[in-house]
Parts: C-alpha cells; sequence; structure tokens
C-alpha cells in the first residue's frame, strides 16, 4: 500500500499464475490501474519512491521487476537457480 492505493498481484482468470499485470487500486475510488510486466508467476509486490517492486520464478529463475508507476517502464533483473535464504544469518 502507498499513498492510499492498494498494489495486487493477480494470479489470472484461472488460478494458472499466468497474469502479467500489476494492479493498483485506489482505495478511496472505484478506480483500478493496470501495469503490464513481461513475466508470469508473480507472487509479490511492494512499492516504494514511486517505483512497484515485482518478484517470482520460473524455471527455477527468480526475477525482481521494476515497474516506474509514471512512465511504466519496466527493468527486469533475474537470478538462476540460486536460493537466497536469510534466516541461516538470523
Amino acid at each position: 500500500m502507498q499513498d492510499g492505493k492498494l498494489f495486487l498481484v493477480p494470479t489470472g482468470l484461472t488460478g494458472r499464475d499466468d497474469d502479467k499485470n500489476v494492479l493498483l487500486a485506489g482505495l478511496g475510488a472505484s478506480a483500478i490501474e493496470t501495469f503490464g510486466i513481461r513475466r508470469i508467476n508473480n507472487y509479490c509486490v511492494a512499492a516504494a519512491q514511486g517505483f512497484a517492486f515485482v518478484g517470482g520464478n520460473l524455471n527455477w529463475e527468480s526475477y525482481v521487476s521494476r515497474v516506474d508507476l509514471e512512465t511504466c517502464e519496466v527493468i527486469e533483473a533475474s537470478s538462476g537457480a540460486d536460493i537466497v535464504d536469510c534466516a541461516d544469518e538470523v
């Protein structure tokens, strides 16, 4: 949630994690904005400083897509079969 707007990562119409969008719903209005990304199997979204960050994985590849909420520009970063586990460092 950022500035009274809720960010959502839909799973797709059939629940197969095949949707390629991030939804931004204003809590005080019925308007919903859609931001397209090129990946499927998205499972999380966070927002900060005018960007939405979407994380997901597919075929042992993890990725993060950064969406500029003003220009809709998408930049992606990915990592192979690496597993990040911070629990070991706590």
